[in-house]
C-alpha cells in the first residue's frame, strides 16, 4: 500500500497520542508466519524518537512505511457493520477491474507475471477460502500451520493451487469466486462481535480478504491500461 510521505526524511509527521495498550509488544500477523515479532519486521528507528513528545502514560504506535512516511496504526478495532462496509467496498472495486472483458481477454497472460485475469481470480478465491479454513481454528484457539511447514512457503503454496486450477473453465472460477466470497459473508455475520472489535489473531481475516483484493484490482486496471496503449 503506497502512503505518501514529507518531502524531508527527517520530517515530523502529526501525532494524535493513542492509549498505551502494549502496542510496541504487539505482533502483526503474516501469511507465512503468522504472526512475527513488530521490530522484526520494522525499522522504528526514525519514529519512536516521537515518544517523547507524549505524556508518559500515552505514546503514538507509529510504522515506518518507508524512510520518507510514519503513520499511526491501522488496528482492527471495528464492529461487524464496519468491517462488512470495507470489505464491500475493496470487493466491489476489484469486480470493478475485471468487468467488461471477453473471456478471451480473461484468459490473457501477462496480467500479473504469467497470470491471467482468470489466475487472478481463482488465487482471490483460493486466500478467502484458506480464511474460511483458518479462521474457525483461531477461534478454537489454535494455531495453523504455517505454509512454509506445509508447503514449502507462500509463493509455492500460490504456485500450488495455481496449477490445481490451471484447467477450470472460465465459468467455473467465476462461480468459486461468487459461492466462497458468500459463504465468507455468511460466517462472518455469524462470528462474536468481540473478534471485531479486540485486537485478536482473527486480524488474519483482512490479510485474506480486503487488505488482499487492492493488489489484485490495481494489477488487473493497470493492466488493462497497457493494453489501451499497445
Amino acid at each position: 500500500m503506497a502512503i505518501p510521505g514529507p518531502d524531508a526524511a527527517d520530517a515530523m509527521p502529526e501525532i494524535r497520542p493513542v492509549k498505551a495498550t502494549g502496542a510496541l509488544n504487539r505482533t502483526i500477523p503474516n501469511r507465512e508466519h503468522h504472526t512475527i515479532a513488530l521490530a522484526e519486521r520494522h525499522n522504528h528507528r526514525s519514529c519512536l524518537h516521537a515518544r517523547s513528545l507524549l505524556r508518559h502514560h500515552e505514546f503514538a504506535f507509529l510504522i515506518c512505511i518507508s524512510a520518507h512516511s510514519c503513520v499511526l496504526s491501522n488496528t482492527f478495532d471495528v464492529d461487524r457493520r464496519q468491517l462488512l462496509k470495507r470489505l464491500d467496498k475493496a470487493w466491489q472495486a476489484f469486480r470493478q477491474s475485471y468487468a467488461g472483458l471477453s473471456d478471451s481477454q480473461m484468459l490473457e497472460s501477462g496480467v500479473t507475471g504469467a497470470w491471467s485475469a482468470k489466475d487472478i481470480l481463482a488465487h482471490v478465491t483460493t486466500w478467502e477460502a484458506e480464511a474460511l479454513k483458518n479462521l474457525p481454528l483461531i477461534l478454537k484457539g489454535e494455531r495453523p500451520p504455517p505454509y512454509s511447514a506445509t508447503y514449502g512457503g507462500i509463493h509455492a503454496f500460490n504456485a500450488r493451487m495455481t496449477e490445481q486450477k490451471r484447467n477450470s473453465s472460465l465459468s467455473e472460477v467465476l462461480r468459486q469466486l461468487e459461492e466462497t466470497h458468500a459463504r465468507l459473508l455468511v460466517y462472518i455475520d455469524s462470528t462474536p462481535e468481540s473478534q471485531f472489535t479486540n485486537e485478536t489473531r482473527f486480524r488474519r481475516l483482512r490479510l485474506d480478504t480486503y487488505s488482499h483484493y487492492p493488489k489484485h484490482t490495481e494489477a488487473i486496471r493497470k493492466w488493462r491500461e497497457r493494453r489501451i496503449a499497445m
